[in-house]
């Protein structure tokens, strides 16, 4: 009777969380789709009193390029870390640093997550706002390269009394599982075209090949130099004394003092204490949020060109042919939505000019070429400008082609003019399992991509000219689109990656700069005065409605059932570039793809 009774309690309460989740759902798709007409984001219409304030914000949680949309705000539900989209905090500094009634910026929390680039691009936004006479206060429980790099902008800078600092300076991680493939009787067979192309080493090779260890080795050389020039330059330090403090990388709170890479050592409430009292006496505290929902055009002296429109496109994630497979915290680009996109931006005659951010490893070569040819074509009609986030690289360099004018950040990762392609071969595996297969094949090229076979000496052949001609025609468009000779694209192409400052000085990139520098490219370019504000219109992904965010629960629920809850995010993102590296495997046979596992910290 007992176990019947505990039975029925169990299923009770199964029932009932469920349908709470899904009145939540209900709700929430309800709410957030209200008003939705247009897959474009509203324009800001909110005003505010004139009197003088500042700005408070908690930078706690991943920054990204692509918008944070519906199906993002149902996570953060159930999650505890928010999302920030870049573009919007940049908009909003930018804004406030125009704005007179903004006196200063406030972070009171800072520990956010974002490629190295993203953070570059904050830092020079803030040295904006500060240029325009406004102060900036940061508390910083503890800080690592990133954080600490975004804090380095401050005016003055507040440490947690038994807050430490971890500045390691750069490095680069890089993963090998040759040996770990064969212990389950996997072998991966592999081809590339580009000496320096290295994404299949990691599957092929236990170590790094000396063309790969020459190349990764500059890269991160001129990453590590930017970040220690960056420090000298915002803290006024010595680079023998940034030096020293990356050599020595953990450091307390009072060395941190001592070495000045901060300014004062508090609590929090003293640091908040002192912001009201001594810092804005008198001044009343906004959201950060808050202020994000002001209009520009309610700035007093500022002057917004409402008649000529920038539009904006977010292409982030892997490149696939479809969306068919993608995880639920994976970003992607599938030609069918971009074409969606860049057709609305060639319909709308008030949209003067296009930027596409991109922030792509690569992908589907196939994808990417499509895509580069839509682009190709609206540039022809309207100019078409690419902003770079922190990777770019493969077929993201391709679909970046097809622009007028290219922006890398300091720290993008580009470039990357190669191909490769292959497969899995799994017979060993079949055999330790006992399982036994036999092919029935017409024909050589018939068993060519056969899982339980090694290529054979002739396929080997044929499979290598095809990825030599991919790759021929790779660095032809890359010739035509940056106006050089084929050998000249050629000796900085054989898949090497360069930073976005390396990128430049090989030819590959036209400008140095994030979304504020490509913006101010396109007002030159459609005869926006320099004084105007331009209107932004970012052309969105589809609305969610109640079905997307119930395709993805099943996936997602299985996450915070498994591993999910017991494994940091960012070990939950490489789990997803695993998956979605498999899924184009699966798919393609050929990729335009940077090497997968690289993370540079």
């Amino acid at each position: 009777m007992k176990n019947i009774l505990k039975y029925y309690l169990i299923v009770v309460g199964f029932l009932t969380t469920l349908f709470m989740v899904f009145f939540v759902i209900f709700i929430f798709s309800l709410v957030s789709n209200i008003g939705k007409i247009s897959p474009r984001v509203t324009e800001k219409e909110k005003t505010l009193a004139d009197k003088p304030y500042y700005l408070e914000l908690s930078l706690v949680g991943d920054i990204q390029d692509q918008e944070v949309t519906d199906i993002h705000r149902f996570m953060q539900l159930i999650e505890t870390r928010s999302t920030y989209q870049l573009l919007d905090l940049i908009n909003t500094i930018d804004n406030a640093g125009r704005d007179g009634r903004i006196k200063g910026l406030v972070i009171k929390s800072l520990d956010a997550q974002a490629g190295l680039n993203t953070f570059f691009e904050l830092s020079d936004s803030l040295n904006r706002f500060r240029k325009q006479g406004k102060k900036v206060y940061v508390f910083l429980n503890e800080a690592d390269n990133q954080n600490y790099l975004l804090a380095s902008t401050a005016d003055r800078i507040f440490l947690q009394k038994e807050g430490n600092l971890y500045m390691p300076g750069i490095s680069g991680s890089f993963i090998y599982v040759k040996d770990t493939l064969a212990k389950v009787g996997v072998e991966a067979d592999f081809l590339r075209a580009g000496r320096y192309k290295s994404a299949p080493e990691m599957f092929t090779s236990n170590a790094m090949s000396d063309d790969t260890r020459m190349a990764n080795t500059e890269l991160l050389k001129d990453v590590q130099e930017t970040f220690i020039d960056t420090l000298v330059k915002n803290r006024k330090l010595s680079k023998k004394e940034v030096i020293e403090c990356i050599n020595k990388a953990l450091i307390t709170s009072k060395e941190a003092l001592q070495y000045k890479l901060v300014d004062t050592i508090s609590y929090r409430d003293e640091f908040l204490d002192t912001v009201e009292k001594k810092f804005f006496p008198g001044v009343e505290a906004l959201d950060f949020n808050e202020y994000a929902e002001v209009s520009p055009k309610s700035v007093k002296g500022v002057r917004v060109d409402a008649r000529r429109k920038i539009a904006m496109i977010m292409a982030n994630g892997t490149i696939q042919m479809s969306s068919d497979g993608h995880q639920v915290r994976e970003a992607f680009i599938s030609p069918q939505d971009v074409m969606r996109k860049l057709e609305e931006v060639e319909d709308d005659s008030s949209i003067k000019a296009l930027i596409v951010r991109v922030n792509s490893p690569g992908g589907s070569a196939l994808a990417s070429d499509i895509i580069w040819d839509r682009i190709r074509k609206l540039n022809a009609k309207k100019p078409v400008f690419i902003s770079m986030g922190s990777v770019a690289a493969s077929g993201g360099y391709y679909i970046s082609m097809g622009a007028e004018q290219i922006y890398a950040g300091r720290a993008t990762l580009t470039g990357s003019i190669g191909v490769f392609g292959g497969k899995f071969v799994v017979a060993n595996l079949l055999e330790k399992v006992g399982a036994h297969t036999e092919t029935i094949a017409f024909g050589d090229g018939a068993s060519l991509f056969s899982p339980v076979q090694n290529f054979t000496p002739n396929q080997r052949r044929n499979f290598e000219e095809f990825l030599h001609d991919t790759y021929h025609s790779f660095v032809s468009k890359a010739s035509l689109s940056r106006a050089r000779k084929y050998e000249e694209i050629d000796k900085v192409a054989q898949g090497r990656v360069w930073t976005g400052q390396q990128a430049q000085q090989v030819g590959l990139v036209d400008g140095i700069g994030g979304y504020y520098e490509v913006i101010q490219a396109v007002k030159k370019k459609i005869g926006i005065s320099q004084d105007l504000v331009p209107t932004i219109v970012q052309i969105r992904a589809e609305s969610e409605n109640l079905m997307d965010i119930l395709r993805i629960l099943p996936s997602f629920l299985r996450e915070k059932a498994g591993l999910s809850p017991l494994l940091d995010a960012e070990l939950m993102r490489k789990i997803d570039h695993l998956k979605t590296l498999n899924s184009l495997f699966s798919k393609e046979r050929s990729l335009y793809l940077m090497p997968y596992l690289v993370e540079i910290h």
